[in-house]
């Protein structure tokens, strides 16, 4: 018998103190207070971003055994299927107080993609023009000889690829070869039918003046030499 009187006494002490809250709150609010945005909302059973009056009601005769936790999950703050008087406290100082917003999560810091380099192309050599006629005097080697030889190049340039022909005192035929900025290459053939034969011959252009060096062979045996020839 006592047991029940005990329990009799504190399920009244219970029920006057959320009686209590229940009378504070309805006179404490009038107007409830609304927030913005996202919200962390403690009794706001109907999920308006709000806690009002009626869902304090609710919440106090969930805790009376009136109805379940299940009715309000907002109320229920720590998920343990009861809604206890620390919960309708929460729900009450959010009704006067308005619900604490959310934090916002702070957004993770984007990869700015870093530009590749392009790489710088290599200047192509200015092709020098050396269409025309050429004249000179050129110093040749042969066996144990020296002497000069005047010749002429007729040269005809098109794009880098170099033609023509040339005459000398020494004999005639035709050229071929390459023009690569002021660097000029080209083969003599030599086509006199007494003495045929080739030579290599390696130029440097320096604006209407062309320097010379060459080595081959011809009827007479092996020659080399240098020598200048200009512009005509």
């Amino acid at each position: 018998m006592a047991l029940q009187l005990l329990k009799a006494a504190t399920q009244q002490r219970k029920t006057g103190r959320l009686l209590a809250i229940y009378a504070g709150t309805l006179f404490a609010l009038s107007t409830p207070a609304r927030s913005a945005g996202a919200v962390v909302c403690p009794g706001d059973c109907s999920g308006d971003g709000m806690v009002a009056v009626n869902e304090i009601v609710l919440m106090v005769n969930i805790a009376l055994g009136s109805g379940t936790a299940g009715q309000c999950p907002a109320g229920d703050t720590n998920a343990d299927q009861e809604i206890a008087v620390d919960e309708i406290v929460a729900a009450v100082n959010a009704a006067l107080n308005g619900c604490v917003a959310a934090p916002t999560p702070t957004p993770s810091p984007s990869l700015t993609a870093i530009p590749s380099r392009t790489a710088t192309p290599s200047p192509t050599p200015t092709t020098a023009g050396i269409t025309g006629d050429w004249s000179g005097t050129i110093t040749v080697h042969s066996g144990g000889d020296t002497f000069d030889l005047d010749l002429i190049f007729h040269f005809v340039q098109s794009g880098s690829n170099l033609s023509g022909a040339f005459e000398s005192d020494g004999g005639s035929g035709t050229l071929a070869g390459k023009v690569n900025g002021n660097s000029v290459t080209f083969r003599l053939t030599i086509t006199d039918p007494e003495c045929r034969g080739s030579a290599n011959v390696q130029g440097t252009l320096n604006g209407d003046s062309l320097g010379l060096s060459f080595s081959g062979s011809n009827c007479g045996g092996g020659f080399n030499g240098q020598g200048n020839v200009t512009r005509a």
